[in-house]
């Protein structure tokens, strides 16, 4: 209050408890604070659309998902519709349009599509908003939310991955399991008929003469018979149930050994290059399958190459963490030895890739391959413990990747090689049982052309009876890995308890988990493969006999 003359006389003052305000704007600030974070942290911004004017505004958090200043991004739909991907443009226009057209007051939209960041990278955006309509009822604004999804899209084709390598894996599980089951019938029939015909060709060829239409067309019987039991060990190979001896060797011995096998099979307009990392670790795996899989692999890039290009091998150390073997349900973790083979062909695209390794899926004409190449890679690769991988594009040229589990063991010396028999044949004793009577008649026949005693019987049963009966010594028990009333394995120890030392010879159309794991035959185990010849079959009973004698 002020006198006449300006001066002050007195103050008047009210005073007011602001406590609860102060705290309820600090309260709302740090919530507001709180919200930006979580909304930052969850990649989750906001926007508002002024349909009318024809502008736009983001939050900071929605410009950094879209990784863009407020002056790059623009302030317009249009704008906006810049930083979708080129491909989904059209589509998202039409789809916002649309939705306009039928909005009305509270209308939600909710939508996700690809777009293109400031930096070039892609990534994943879901929008979600809600409608507010001017007094003519036509849309004037809407607000909402950015959502970055990038990384959910990304688990999902990650998923999605697995789960078809899951269903692809478990497909040519269920068509290995088939192949297998077959195999041993089938090799059983091959065994009857290679044998009968090996037998057969002789005495017409004897009484008849080399030369004559008879015995040349006995002979294109045998032939086909033993490109039947090659079709079947194929199979068997991609099924894992092909009977390998797995030693300790080194990747680049077994290339450098293959190298002039390799350039034989390579045209002069291919360049060839082996590039092999000189400080290789160790793999445990069966020599010959090895050269197998590089040979077919080889020869698959040669035929991708009519015209020429580049044929590239290369060997080196890895270690495959979580995150590598993230996107191959068959990887596994820990140090490999990785072979690779690449060319610069016409490549493959996704249809082909994801039935390469299939058996008889081929993309060769009828009378260029049989499709069971890849396949037989795939199974070997397995069997070894170890995955394979393709990437392919057309026109781009292949690469399979082939990782081994290493091991810290220096490469096993080459075993001599052993010296053919002369006369396969002896006077021992042998115990036979096989339950197909053809393959046990053929069996016995040829053992017994070759000198040799032989006891027969279709049964585990009746063979254990008559080793009861018999007042002699055995030499050695010749028995199919599956019989009727027991396996060969069982049949084998029973023998044993009665007749200690005495060493088994087993036959089978596959090597069945009884003797072995997964292929792999258990250490000392005698394994003859069918189908098998007279003179193979006599030369692996000669060989096991000599083993036992020399033991002795």
């Amino acid at each position: 209050m002020r006198d006449p003359d300006g001066g002050v006389r007195a103050i008047i003052a009210e005073g007011y408890d602001i406590t609860e305000l102060k705290s309820a704007e600090k309260t709302l600030k740090e919530s507001t604070e709180r919200l930006r974070l979580a909304m930052q942290a969850s990649r989750m911004g906001t926007w508002e659309w002024d349909i009318e004017r024809h502008q736009v505004m983001w939050s900071p958090e929605t410009l950094r998902i879209f990784g863009v200043s407020a002056e790059d991004f623009g302030g317009t739909y249009k704008d906006y519709l810049g930083f979708v991907a080129p491909e989904r443009r059209v589509e998202v226009d039409a789809f916002v349009e649309q939705f306009l057209s039928d909005a009305n007051e509270s209308a939600v939209i909710n939508y996700e599509h690809e777009i293109v960041r400031g930096d070039g990278e892609r990534g994943w955006i879901e929008i979600r908003g809600m409608t507010f309509v001017n007094p003519q009822g036509r849309p004037s604004r809407m607000t909402g939310v950015c959502v970055d999804i990038t990384a959910r899209k990304q688990a999902e084709a990650e998923r999605r991955g697995l789960e078809a390598q899951l269903r692809q894996a478990q497909k040519l599980e269920a068509v290995g399991q088939l192949a297998g089951g077959v195999a041993h019938d089938f090799n059983n029939i091959l065994t009857v008929i290679i044998g009968n015909i090996q037998l057969s060709v002789e005495k017409v060829r004897n009484a008849l003469g080399a030369e004559h239409n008879v015995v040349h067309s006995m002979e294109q019987i045998d032939e086909a018979a033993r490109r039947a039991s090659a079709l079947t060990r194929q199979l068997l190979a991609f099924s894992h149930r092909d009977v390998t001896q797995p030693r300790v060797l080194s990747l680049n011995s077994t290339l450098t050994g293959l190298d002039k096998m390799l350039r034989r099979l390579i045209s002069e307009d291919i360049e060839f290059n082996l590039v092999a990392d000189p400080q290789l670790r160790s793999i445990r795996a069966d020599a010959g399958r090895i050269e197998q899989v590089v040979v077919n692999l080889v020869v698959n890039a040669v035929h991708a190459m009519p015209n020429g290009g580049r044929l590239t091998l290369e060997t080196r150390n890895v270690i495959l963490d979580e995150e590598c073997t993230r996107s191959d349900v068959e990887a596994q973790t820990g140090p490999h030895v990785l072979l690779a083979v690449s060319d610069t062909g016409h490549g493959m695209d996704a249809a082909t890739r994801e039935r390469i390794f299939e058996p008889f899926f081929t993309t060769k004409p009828t009378d260029k391959g049989t499709g069971l190449g890849l396949s037989t890679v795939h199974g070997i690769v397995k069997q070894s413990g170890g995955h394979i991988m393709v990437e392919s594009e057309p026109g781009q040229g292949t690469t399979f990747k082939i990782y081994l589990p290493a091991i810290d063991q220096a490469p096993a010396d080459e075993a001599p090689a052993q010296q053919p028999i002369a006369t396969p044949g002896g006077h021992e004793t042998i115990l036979l049982c096989e339950d197909d009577d053809p393959v046990r008649e053929l069996i016995a026949e040829t053992l017994r052309a070759g000198g040799y005693q032989v006891i027969t019987a279709g049964r585990a049963e009746e063979a254990l009876a008559a080793v009861d009966a018999h007042v002699g010594t055995l030499d050695l028990l010749i028995t199919d890995v599956i019989v009727p009333d027991m396996n060969g394995r069982m049949l084998s120890d029973r023998v044993g308890v009665v007749r200690p030392g005495l060493r088994t010879l087993f036959i089978s159309g596959y090597a069945s988990d009884v003797i072995a794991h997964h292929g792999v035959l258990e250490e000392g185990v005698e394994f003859l493969e069918k189908p098998f010849t007279r003179q193979g079959l006599l030369r692996k009973v000669r060989n096991v006999l000599e083993k036992v004698e020399a033991a002795s």
